[in-house]
């Protein structure tokens, strides 16, 4: 594993475009300030497709990541096996001028990740900036308009930025032509230290100056003629490393890696990643849009090719629990049954994953819920059930090594379906309609006795032994219950059967929907309104 942070970025960055140059897949996993902003946004096991985006889409605006991994699997021809090169990245967006990201924090997140020992101080001290393509268009303009350092966009420490500029201003006084004064950068003020900052407002303070910056950032002013002040002026301008786009880059930091890989559009891999992937589409990519259609319709371009390896797994349910005695989806557990002896020696040449040379830290020890580690354990999940489901029916000597491409060949069937958990739908589909639900018929519950109301915490208690459900009251005694499958609907029919408070029944909508009985009440008042008005009518005709 490679730490990336704010300080190595840079150094790093040509690395981390090599290694995704070259891979055969990427695994992502990332960590975030919370679930949920709001309980009406809980999952629901009512919940279509549409309503999950809509839902999702409502706490990503507010909350943010704050860690991502990636880990870049390329295969090593001569030894038949995959090199896992997986950095982690700590992120903190950045604010300056008119950019500046707030965002909530769940507090029931920041337990879980103690738990897990997350370092908040990396986060917050050496986080990898970001920013989506509507925020850089606002800097884009802000830096060209110079509307940076006026009003209240002046974000950083006027104080320390007086400082300097009294200093330069001693200086100033005596200085000649050609002279020079250097500001050194100290740890003493590393934090408050921004390059753009102080070249910016000291070249606006004094007309005649100019300033560079040396490799250790200290800058240095230099008194100029106004012909001299001119050139370098038009020389910036025309220079790609100016200091308006070195500061672009730094913000954009983690985003230059998202570019890079939605520019080779390697297959992307995860766990479980629907809110990964919206994540990723709002912090890095533009702001999720009001129509589940488009944001379908947008990832499908940036990302031809997706896995989730969650609903992979069910898939293999059934050989998982021959092979090992049991069975679960949840990442780790999932790695360790894949991993065992019981799965290894059940196929031949089962692909082997060592990470690379300086990416070995995961050798050493397991970090789960570290963005980094569960990347790569996805990654390793993804190469051997692709594996599994290449020679699935292959119990003889043609089972053998596979280049990258059979492999995605055989998981085809598992391409762009991204796993949904608590809803009407397992999973949606990035490259067409989403599947049909496979949930049981809900259930419709109303009180046996008349003026009872139901209380719906208490309808809870007596069905979750039966399995997990959710209750919307329909009225203050009606209300239905969809259960997470079928054999939960099979006991809690069996179990309220004679239930002495309240009846259960398979849900019909003809039958038990308030609007529908509006709606037939409504036809026949309206119907006998016909009726006696022809009533009327003959019988004036009569007269």
């Amino acid at each position: 594993m490679c730490e990336v942070t704010k300080s190595s970025f840079e150094q790093l960055f040509p690395l981390i475009e090599k290694t995704i140059k070259e891979a055969d897949f990427i695994a992502i996993d990332s960590e975030f300030t919370g679930l949920t902003v709001r309980d009406n946004d809980k999952p629901s096991l009512f919940d279509t497709s549409e309503e999950r985006y809509r839902k999702i889409k409502n706490s990503v605006s507010r909350l943010s990541l704050c860690q991502i991994g990636i880990s870049a699997f390329v295969r090593d021809k001569d030894q038949q096996s995959y090199q896992a090169h997986t950095y982690n990245f700590p992120l903190c967006p950045m604010a300056f001028g008119p950019i500046s990201p707030g965002f909530y924090w769940q507090t029931s997140s920041l337990q879980f990740m103690s738990h897990f020992n997350f370092d908040f101080n990396t986060c917050v001290y050496e986080g990898v900036s970001f920013m989506n393509d509507q925020q850089e268009r606002q800097l884009c303009r802000s830096m060209d308009s110079g509307n940076l350092f006026s009003g209240q966009d002046r974000t950083f420490d006027e104080s320390f930025l007086q400082t300097l500029c009294s200093k330069v201003a001693e200086w100033y006084v005596t200085s000649k032509e050609g002279q020079m004064f250097t500001l050194h950068k100290t740890s003493q003020f590393a934090k408050l230290w921004n390059e753009y900052v102080i070249h910016t407002e000291i070249r606006r303070r004094f007309s005649d100056v100019w300033t560079t910056s040396d490799s250790f950032k200290n800058i240095a002013v230099e008194k100029v003629s106004p012909r001299r002040r001119k050139e370098m002026e038009e020389k910036e301008v025309a220079d790609k490393e100016k200091e308006p786009e070195k500061m672009k880059q730094t913000m954009l930091g983690f985003t230059r890696v998202f570019r890079v890989i939605r520019e080779y559009q390697k297959p992307l891999v995860g766990h479980n990643m629907l809110m990964d992937i919206l994540f990723m589409y709002d912090k890095f990519f533009r702001p999720l849009p009001a129509k589940y259609s488009t944001f379908k319709r947008d990832l499908h371009d940036i990302f031809p090719k997706i896995y989730d390896t969650k609903h992979m797994s069910f898939s293999f349910r059934k050989m998982l629990q021959e092979l090992t005695g049991t069975f679960s989806n949840n990442l780790i557990q999932l790695y360790h049954l894949i991993s065992s002896k019981a799965v290894t020696n059940c196929e031949q040449h089962m692909p082997s994953v060592t990470h690379a040379k300086g990416f070995d830290r995961y050798t050493l020890q397991n970090t789960p819920h570290e963005a980094g580690f569960d990347a790569y354990v996805c990654g390793y999940v993804f190469i051997r059930l692709c594996h599994l489901e290449r020679f699935r029916n292959n119990k003889n000597s043609l089972v053998g090594y596979c280049p990258i491409q059979l492999y995605l060949k055989s998981a085809e069937p598992f391409c762009n379906h991204i796993n949904v958990i608590r809803a009407t739908v397992s999973y949606i589909c990035l490259e067409g309609p989403d599947p049909p639900s496979k949930r049981p018929q809900q259930l419709f519950v109303r009180c046996r006795k008349r003026g009872e109301r139901l209380n719906t915490q208490q309808l809870a208690e007596w069905m979750t032994p039966c399995g997990p459900v959710d209750i919307r009251l329909l009225s203050p005694a009606t209300a239905i219950v969809a259960a997470d499958n079928f054999s939960c609907a099979r006991a809690i029919l069996s179990t309220f059967k004679n239930h002495k408070t309240v009846a259960v029944s398979k849900y019909r909508f003809w039958k038990h929907s308030p609007s529908v009985k509006v709606l037939m009440w409504c036809g026949l008042v309206v119907s006998g309104g016909v009726c006696i008005w022809s009533i009327v009518s003959l019988v004036k005709d009569c007269r």
